[in-house]
């Protein structure tokens, strides 16, 4: 399910969670990528547990088998920008095989508090007309929206690895397409919208957010 209509950026599950497992309904606007986040499993172990050979095979009102409880993860958040500036964005291919989604210059870094809420990426405020690219080829995991107009694209790699993109933008790519390292996934929203241009890129490995920095060139 493409989207999470209905739910604020921001918001987030609150599970009922009892011994080493538990019962989820899916409800409208779910995806499994979401679903494990939430309870701090992964997609993987979801999958199997529930027998389901496909991450669209999700319908509303199904019940999903949760193996591990675990704890619940505030999702995309709309962040108003940051005062200062701490550096600006290079190009190339790091040693770890990632290039920058966008140039731009890093307005916050791993790790700081913004608005009261810890940050597991980097936010980049773009240079005018970029598009947002994939930072290594892979399978887009899920593509979500919010009612703010927050999008949020995840991308599957080898390893283990998932990147995140959370912006304001247009998705120009769908669930289950394969995409090229340097590949447009999104058209940013043009300046003047009222709205933050900043990208929230994230790293999770094994399914634990790292620091982008570690990773990119």
């Amino acid at each position: 399910m493409r989207s999470i209509e209905g739910q604020k950026s921001g918001a987030s599950y609150q599970p009922s969670i009892s011994g080493e497992k538990t019962t989820y309904v899916v409800k409208k606007g779910d995806t499994l990528w979401r679903i494990s986040k939430n309870y701090g499993v992964s997609v993987d172990t979801i999958l199997r547990a529930n027998h389901i050979g496909n991450t669209k095979d999700l319908k509303v009102g199904q019940k999903l088998i949760i193996p591990t409880a675990g704890k619940s993860y505030t999702s995309f958040a709309s962040h108003s920008s940051c005062a200062s500036t701490t550096s600006n964005v290079t190009g190339g291919v790091s040693a770890r095989g990632f290039i920058w989604p966008v140039k731009g210059q890093i307005v916050s870094q791993f790790g700081e508090t913004r608005n009261g809420v810890k940050n597991s990426g980097i936010y980049i405020l773009p240079q005018p007309g970029q598009k947002v690219v994939a930072a290594k080829k892979g399978t887009v995991e899920a593509v979500t929206d919010a009612d703010d107009g927050m999008r949020a694209i995840v991308i599957k790699h080898e390893g283990g690895v998932r990147t995140i993109y959370g912006c304001c933008c247009n998705p120009v790519v769908g669930e289950g397409s394969y995409v090229e390292q340097g590949q447009p996934i999104a058209n940013a929203n043009p300046g003047g919208t009222g709205k933050s241009q900043e990208v929230n890129f994230k790293i999770y490995v094994k399914d634990k957010p790292v620091n982008p920095m570690s990773y990119l060139p």
